[in-house]
């Protein structure tokens, strides 16, 4: 058996309109893994005070780890 996917697109008045869902993973309750949030914040230079609390404490220990390597 095979599986209808529902087409990306609506049309509405005429026009084009993407379905969100196929484009904001949040709306799913997916994020990315922490490891690559803590490597992009480390590469765009951020300091562990400019970042979101829930994982501020995460990022000054890994940027310590990255430190000692």
């Amino acid at each position: 058996m095979s599986r209808k996917k529902n087409s990306p697109t609506l049309i509405k008045d005429g026009e084009f309109q993407w379905n969100d869902d196929d484009f904001n993973l949040d709306s799913f309750g997916v994020e990315a893994p922490i490891k690559d949030r803590l490597e992009m914040l480390a590469e765009a230079g951020r300091k562990p005070e400019e970042v979101n609390e829930e994982i501020r404490e995460k990022y000054a220990k890994y940027l310590e780890r990255r430190r000692r390597t």
